[in-house]
């Protein structure tokens, strides 16, 4: 869903390059790249990294997040994950992300160009999402459950937790509004 919204918000025609893009460039002025929650102790970018670095082009990405850490374990993130963020801070405008948190270990890797923009699906509209607050009873307490898979959990047991969240917030929740 995030990586269609933004394939959606961008107005040329766009060629998809995969994840071993190094021989598809020829005609590419830009490369953007849809993230989620890729910033983490366990996950590196070694191959990504190292094909962005054979080339000039510039690179955007959007809605990267953390993953399952807290600022404190910002010593323990890959060092290819802080290289493609540097590299992608020197060659875009700013770094989307998904929220502060995130805007705050990227500070404290030394990334200051970060605007804090949030999932890019919120986007798939093409509109800026909105809640009306008039129709609200009482505050809001939602609960948000994680896309990845976690290891103490099966599949199964994952979905059925999902499903039964979002039916929870979608029953409780106030309606967005596009």
């Amino acid at each position: 869903l995030f990586t269609e919204s933004v394939y959606r918000q961008i107005n040329t025609e766009c060629k998809h390059l995969g994840f071993e893009f190094s021989r598809r460039l020829d005609g590419v002025e830009k490369i953007v790249i849809p993230a989620a929650n890729w910033i983490s102790p366990k996950f590196k970018f070694d191959g990504l990294v190292e094909q962005l670095e054979k080339t000039q082009i510039p690179v955007m990405m959007l809605g990267v997040g953390i993953h399952d850490m807290n600022t404190s374990m910002v010593s323990d993130i890959p060092q290819s994950t802080v290289r493609l963020l540097k590299l992608i801070e020197e060659r875009s405008p700013a770094l989307s992300v998904r929220g502060e948190r995130t805007a705050e270990v990227l500070n404290k890797l030394g990334i200051k160009k970060v605007v804090v923009t949030g999932c890019p699906s919120m986007f798939y509209h093409n509109q800026v999402p909105y809640i009306d607050e008039s129709r609200l009873q009482s505050p809001l307490s939602i609960g948000l459950s994680a896309t990845r898979y976690s290891d103490d959990i099966s599949c199964v047991e994952h979905e059925v937790l999902q499903r039964e969240l979002y039916k929870q917030i979608r029953s409780d929740a106030v309606k967005l509004m596009y």
